[in-house]
């Protein structure tokens, strides 16, 4: 019987950990989509028009930021207390690429303001594709964890219908 509450648990917390991934993907896809249409636009430019378009980024980032310290709170409890509940049901492998993924996020958001910082990232070739190549990295880790949490609950929802629980 506990057992079936740590699976509802696990259930009503992955959905709504889901819930926020899902928002972060659509704010990331449509970062992402901005600095591929923009920055090959705005790459063959005058500096002044470069240095426009990096303020805007770093404001579309910085806004981004806000947004999650906003409610960061609420939501790192969540995550916690998901990998808590995954960690109280011997899924400590999952638990684990969860908090691994949010590091990696973590930080290629801090990279990809590293390169909104220096306009002569957006001048090259090669600091256009190391721009696409880490916004590409934070794309991947945000769908990868949305995946899974999709899986997860897919997984437990079977569970607790095995066991005979509603769902």
């Amino acid at each position: 019987m506990e057992k079936l509450q740590e699976f509802r648990t696990l259930l009503g917390v992955a959905g709504l950990v889901k819930k926020e991934e899902e928002e972060f993907l659509k704010m990331h896809e449509q970062l992402i989509r901005e600095i591929i249409i923009g920055g090959s636009k705005y790459a063959k430019g005058f500096p002044d028009v470069i240095l426009h378009y990096r303020k805007t980024i770093a404001s579309r980032i910085e806004n981004d930021e806000k947004r999650e310290q906003s409610f960061e709170g609420a939501y790192k409890s969540m995550r916690r207390k998901l990998v808590r509940t995954l960690e109280k049901t011997g899924a400590n492998k999952h638990a684990a690429f969860l908090m691994q993924n949010w590091t990696t996020i973590e930080q290629t958001l801090r990279k990809l303001q590293g390169f909104m910082d220096n306009p002569n990232s957006w001048i090259s070739e090669q600091g256009r594709q190391a721009i696409y190549q880490v916004a590409n990295v934070l794309l991947t880790r945000q769908k990868q964890i949305v995946a899974f949490l999709t899986q997860l609950e897919q997984m437990v929802k079977s569970r607790l219908e095995s066991a005979g629980a509603r769902v």
